[in-house]
């Protein structure tokens, strides 16, 4: 399968706070992420910095 593992970078360092990933939409604020077996978790304030698709890893950083 392809989860993928969010990341939250604050203060230049990149902090996991997901894995097993595998929807994530973006609403309003933030973003609502889905991890495999149905959990979601929102996430407000953050914009989107990039994906790393090889690595399956996406990081957000805190909207300014």
């Amino acid at each position: 399968m392809c989860e993928s593992k969010v990341y939250v970078e604050e203060n230049g360092e990149a902090k996991l706070i997901a894995e097993e990933v595998v929807y994530m939409k973006y609403e309003g604020d933030g973003y609502t992420i889905v991890r495999l077996g149905g959990e979601t978790k929102k996430l407000s304030g953050y914009l989107l910095k990039d994906i790393d698709f090889l690595s399956h890893k996406v990081t957000l950083t805190k909207r300014k």
